[in-house]
């Protein structure tokens, strides 16, 4: 027998909406832990700088997720900041996680700047992120998001 119409189309769009949306478990987001934590550069604040946490091979749930999960902070003012993975400051999964850490609005980091002429007011030029801390690979930094709250501290050194 066929269905009328009308019902053939909900049908349809019935099928097609548990095709579109999946089956469930598989592509639900992992659990989150807060993450809250400051950065700072040779002791001072750094502000408007981003963290990336990227996840080790050791793991496996937050590398083999079906969604790419990269935990993501902005620093404020003061070089607090939250990390945000799927939703505003929700934390990350827990697991093994190294850590990248790019200078404010984007800068390329680059070394030489460190040594500038003064441009503030206050006689000193905000300093920017030694490169060797915008990548994964280079930066020395790591940190294991742990059931609970997480505090990451991280202090950066200039050379």
């Amino acid at each position: 027998m066929f269905l009328a119409t009308p019902f053939r189309g909900l049908a349809v769009l019935g099928v097609g909406c548990a095709v579109l949306l999946g089956c469930g478990k598989e592509n639900d987001p992992l659990p989150t832990h807060p993450v809250k934590g400051k950065l700072t550069l040779e002791g001072q604040p750094v502000a408007g700088a981003e963290i990336w946490l990227v996840p080790q091979d050791s793991n496996e749930a937050v590398k083999n997720a079906k969604i790419t999960i990269r935990p993501y902070a902005k620093t404020q003012a003061d070089g607090t900041f939250t990390l945000t993975s799927y939703y505003i400051d929700d934390g990350a999964p827990a697991g093994d996680y190294a850590i990248m850490v790019l200078g404010a609005s984007g800068s390329d980091n680059a070394d030489e700047e460190q040594e500038a002429p003064a441009v503030t007011g206050k006689g000193r030029r905000p300093r920017t992120i030694p490169s060797k801390y915008a990548s994964p690979t280079t930066s020395g930094l790591s940190f294991t998001v742990h059931n609970g709250p997480n505090e990451l501290i991280i202090d950066l050194k200039a050379k």
